[in-house]
């Protein structure tokens, strides 16, 4: 973690590097560190999770047994009986005449 004085700064690390041996005319040069890696997101899908039920009270909340959710990759489905529907994601509440969701 780092600390809040820090914020903002790109963290740095220290690589050291020692001759096993000194047998060479001329001292080696490090010209660049490959360390051949990739940007990657550590996550795993969770399925079929059970959010709880409604009576129709306005500002419930349900807690996601799995967090926290990579931006865009949430699924929302309600049943009302007729089977299950997906809710969309809108800006703001007065965008839709559909049934949304709001992630806080």
């Amino acid at each position: 973690m780092v600390p809040a004085a820090f914020a903002g700064t790109p963290v740095l690390y220290w690589l050291r590097a020692r001759l096993s041996k000194a047998a060479y005319e001329r001292l080696p040069q490090l010209l660049a560190v490959r360390t051949n890696t990739v940007p990657a997101t550590q996550a795993q899908t969770a399925r079929d999770e059970v959010l709880g039920g409604s009576d129709g009270q306005p500002n419930i909340q349900f807690t996601l047994a799995n967090a926290p959710v990579i931006s865009e990759t949430l699924r929302l489905e309600i049943d009302e009986g007729q089977g299950f529907e997906p809710w969309t994601e809108v800006a703001d509440f007065f965008s839709s005449d559909r049934k949304i969701k709001s992630i806080a």
